[in-house]
């Protein structure tokens, strides 16, 4: 993508449905912020409680979409995502040698490739995933998984970002009963 000479790229993984309205989206770039650089347009459950740093809104067909830069919880999944060909090349750069799944190193708050990028979440979703009736052709992760070597399952930064995660979870789930209280 990198050298194809166009300005950006539509990732998908290989079990999402799309939104009817994502049509709009991929018509035009006339939606997208200047400063962005990674468009990620996947799940966002309405329960989440979602800490932004900035935020806008767009008109597209008649509905109103948010477009945030989100900060916690951080996203799990990369689904579907818009990235730019100077965003592409800094994640290859920066990707040589990563020990976190993909959805990890290009939007968890962690990330060194995140926090070199403006990436925004559109908000509704315009991508989901129905995991009963779509079957991955990528295989049963899990038995993949547990035959990595134990050095990699173990290391030190995937234990750091799976306790920032539980302790993200925890965070919203404490500022959720106080908003109830």
């Amino acid at each position: 993508m990198v050298d194809s000479g166009e300005r950006w790229g539509l990732i998908f993984e290989d079990d999402v449905t799309l939104s009817p309205k994502f049509l709009a989206f991929a018509a035009s770039e006339n939606w997208i912020p200047e400063e962005a650089q990674l468009l990620h347009f996947g799940l966002c459950h309405e329960s989440e409680m979602v800490d932004a740093t900035s935020q806008c809104e767009r008109m597209i067909e008649g509905r109103k979409y948010e477009l945030i830069r989100q900060i916690k919880p951080f996203l799990s999944g990369a689904f579907a995502y818009l990235i730019s060909s100077p965003a592409a090349a800094k994640a290859l750069d920066l990707s040589k040698t990563i020990v976190a799944p993909v959805d990890d190193f290009l939007f968890s708050p962690l990330s060194p490739f995140t926090n070199r990028v403006f990436a925004y979440r559109v908000i509704p979703a315009l991508v989901t995933t129905d995991e009963v009736t779509i079957v991955s052709t990528i295989g049963n992760r899990v038995s993949e998984l547990s035959r990595s070597p134990w050095w990699i399952r173990h290391h030190p930064y995937r234990t750091y970002v799976k306790a920032k995660v539980w302790l993200n979870r925890l965070t919203a789930h404490r500022e959720i009963i106080r908003a109830v209280d």
